[in-house]
C-alpha cells in the first residue's frame, strides 16, 4: 500500500468519527485497527495503541448525563488526533514495508539444521580434496626438480670422476 492511499483511509476513518455516537459499536475500532495494522504492521505501537482502544467510559453513579458525555467526547477527540498523528507520521517516514518471505524463511528447523549442516560438510570436503589436489601437485613438482638435480649432480660427479681418474692414470703412468 502506498502512502497516498493510507491516508485517504485514515482522513476517510476520521469523517466516520466524526459523526460516531453509539460508544457501544466497535466496528469502527475493529475497522480502524486492520486498517492501521495495514499500514505500520502489527508489531508498531500505533496498532497496539488502536487495538486497545475503546470508547465506553466508566461513570459513577449520580453523574449527569452531560459529564459521561463529554468524557465520551474527550475520548473521541483523542482518538482523532491519534489518527491525526498517524497521517503525520505517514508523511514524513511512509508506510511500512511487508518483508517478503526469502528461500530460507519458508524452510523448516529441520529442512534448515539439514541443509546448513550439508553445506558445511561439501565446504569442508571441497576445501579438503583441493588442499590435497594442490599439495599432490607441488609434490610432483619438487619431484621433477629433485630428480633433475640429481641428474645434473649425477653428470658433475661422472666428470669429476673422469678427471680423477685420468689424472690417477697419468700419475701412475708417469711413475712407471
Amino acid at each position: 500500500m502506498n502512502s497516498k492511499k493510507a491516508i485517504k483511509i485514515l482522513q476517510g476513518q476520521i469523517e466516520k468519527l466524526d459523526s460516531y455516537d453509539d460508544p457501544k459499536d466497535e466496528t469502527w475500532v475493529f475497522q480502524t485497527a486492520e486498517y492501521i495494522k495495514g499500514i505500520f504492521g502489527e508489531n508498531s505501537s500505533q496498532y497496539s495503541y488502536i487495538s486497545n482502544f475503546h470508547f465506553g467510559v466508566y461513570s459513577i453513579s449520580g453523574e449527569s448525563n452531560e459529564v459521561i458525555r463529554n468524557r465520551l467526547l474527550q475520548k473521541q477527540k483523542k482518538v482523532r488526533n491519534f489518527m491525526l498523528g498517524c497521517i503525520e507520521t505517514i508523511n514524513i517516514t511512509g508506510v511500512a514495508k511487508v518483508p517478503k518471505p526469502n528461500f530460507i524463511y519458508r524452510l523448516s528447523d529441520t529442512a534448515l539444521w539439514t541443509l546448513i549442516t550439508f553445506t558445511i560438510t561439501i565446504v569442508f570436503s571441497a576445501g579438503y580434496l583441493l588442499g590435497h589436489y594442490i599439495s599432490d601437485i607441488k609434490n610432483i613438482e619438487l619431484r621433477r626438480e629433485l630428480n633433475q638435480y640429481k641428474e645434473k649432480f649425477e653428470i658433475n660427479n661422472y666428470e669429476r670422476t673422469d678427471i680423477k681418474s685420468h689424472y690417477f692414470l697419468n700419475d701412475s703412468i708417469e711413475k712407471d
